[in-house]
């Protein structure tokens, strides 16, 4: 996400900036600008995609949720590693982050408007949960309203100030359940379902929309 300044009554694309410490330039590396009384990360330039070997995870995640929650990447649960969090920051440091309360897998995972890390439904043991959980940007664990109906393989998306949870895969059967959750609350509104029921649909936001397709149907 570029940054312009005008210059003559044209836009100019910021390549470096400078902060005057002790009368001395110093570069920025780091920049924050608020929204929404939230502070969010911008850039002058365009960041520098990098590859490595990081630490690794604490034991060996499959079929987990995965959100970004303030500067950390959160990991939770999955098979194998039924309770464990993990969280990345941005230097790819490992931090310990507090286990959630059951094991589950194939539950779903998206960050919210307020950046924070939202983590829905899964199952384990062939037993489908409800249970809905929150990482903040300090990476405290808070539990939201359970939703409609205890499944795993939903898709998760964050559209506007809304966290959609749909479809997915019940004790029962597939499932077109929807559930909304507001970003400034957390509260919990039942919404229109899909149009069919889903498991594991894939999922993307472009406000004003969240499309949620694909997965098993038959």
């Amino acid at each position: 996400m570029p940054l312009y300044v005008g210059i003559e009554g044209e836009p100019r694309a910021v390549c470096r900036m400078y902060v005057g410490v002790g009368d001395v330039a110093r570069k920025v590396k780091r920049a924050y600008v608020g929204v929404g009384g939230i502070a969010r990360l911008f850039f002058a330039a365009e960041p520098v995609l990098r590859t490595g070997t990081g630490p690794q995870m604490s034991a060996s995640h499959f079929h987990y949720g995965l959100a970004r929650a303030g500067n950390y990447v959160v990991c939770a649960g999955g098979t194998n590693a039924a309770q464990n969090t993990e969280a990345f920051n941005e230097e790819g440091v490992l931090s310990s982050v507090e286990a959630l309360p059951e094991n589950v897998s194939y539950l779903s995972g998206v960050t919210a408007s307020d950046g924070t890390a939202v983590f829905a439904g899964g199952f384990m043991n062939n037993m489908r949960k409800a249970r809905v959980y929150r990482y903040t940007e300090n990476l405290a664990r808070e539990e939201l309203p359970p939703l409609q109906s205890a499944r795993g393989g939903t898709g998760a998306a964050s559209v506007g100030n809304w966290v959609l949870i749909a479809g997915g895969v019940s004790n029962t059967g597939k499932r077109n359940d929807v559930d909304a959750y507001n970003a400034d609350t957390f509260a919990r509104t039942t919404v229109t379902g899909m149009y069919t029921p889903i498991d594991e649909p894939h999922c993307q936001a472009n406000c004003p929309y969240a499309l949620f397709g694909g997965g098993y149907h038959n």
